[in-house]
């Protein structure tokens, strides 16, 4: 399931009644209140994965708090993972409190009061999912409440590229995503909240899915490498490249094959944006690994049904 709210949609005198409406359909029962005298706009982006919802929102300055009042309508045993991409916000629960800048995450406890405040125009992507389906103890996830994870580390490096590329991902519509992915994020989740409590998930198979992922996500962030491949990702990963193959083969799929895959498919996402209709095909090529021009025309006509440049045209991105 999936769906997007703009206020645009609604008359300005009834947007932030309609926005407070939708953020509490969307998540569980929250007061919200503008602060500032500036018109409001807002947009929710939602999508359902299993038992986890994904969803994005960007606004104008507001307040948003579970209050006591709000948990007694409807008590959810939910937790939310806030990921900021843009803007600033201020998170607190039970006399913790955290400002969270873009490419920071935290996690909170709707079961418990809390206040996020933005005083600026923001965008961020949320995760919330059953309190249960988390793999940690809960003393475990108290000790990381409402405490900011930066981007820039260790396991947070990985996490926060993996949760915008999802988002980003789901608001594709032609590109199919996998509701087993939701159990994958709860083990990436699982990994970095649990590194930073010295609390380890022991469950194998989720170790493996978590390292999957991470690798998932170095890969990504190093695809216009040329030289990206087994060795360079192994090493780079501290683990061999036996295990490294063996990873990619239990998914049905090879290292190779993987990064050839994500490639292409950055390589068909640029064709198709005009806002690039200026950059040349080979030019995206390359961005995206490809050095060798002719190998690129083919093998993406293997994977698409025709050449880069007709794939271009026929997709309306150098319309005038």
């Amino acid at each position: 399931m999936a769906g997007v709210l703009r206020t645009d949609d609604v008359t300005q005198a009834d947007r932030f009644a309609q926005w407070r409406h939708w953020i509490s359909a969307t998540f569980v029962p929250l007061e919200c209140a503008p602060v500032s005298r500036e018109p409001f706009r807002g947009e929710v982006a939602h999508w359902e994965l299993g038992e986890l919802l994904v969803s994005r929102v960007a606004a104008h300055p507001h307040l948003a708090s579970r209050t006591r009042r709000m948990i007694a309508l409807r008590e959810a045993g939910y937790y939310k993972v806030g990921l900021l991409t843009r803007g600033s916000c201020r998170l607190s629960q039970e006399g913790r409190e955290a400002r969270l800048r873009p490419g920071d995450l935290a996690i909170y406890d709707c079961r418990r009061p809390y206040t996020m405040v933005f005083d600026e125009p923001h965008e961020m992507s949320f995760l919330m999912f059953p309190c249960d389906r988390l793999r940690l103890p809960p003393a475990a996830v108290e000790q990381v409440l409402v405490t900011p994870v930066s981007s820039a580390q260790s396991t947070g490096s990985l996490v926060a590229p993996f949760l915008r590329r999802l988002v980003a991902n789901l608001e594709q519509p032609g590109e199919p995503v996998n509701c087993r992915l939701a159990d994958n994020v709860l083990d990436l989740l699982a990994t970095l909240f649990g590194e930073r409590t010295g609390v380890l998930p022991t469950d194998p198979a989720m170790m493996r899915r978590s390292l999957l992922l991470n690798l998932h996500g170095w890969i990504e962030a190093h695809l216009a490498d040329p030289d990206l491949g087994p060795a360079t990702i192994a090493r780079a990963n501290h683990i061999s490249v036996r295990y490294l193959h063996r990873l990619f083969h239990d998914q049905g799929t090879s290292v190779a094959r993987w990064v050839r895959e994500r490639r292409l498919a950055n390589c068909r996402r640029d064709l198709e944006d005009p806002a690039l209709a200026q950059r040349g095909v080979q030019a995206i090529a390359r961005r995206w690994g490809f050095e060798d021009p002719a190998h690129f025309s083919k093998i993406f006509k293997v994977s698409y049904g025709e050449p880069p440049g007709a794939y271009r045209h026929r997709s309306g991105a150098l319309r005038p």
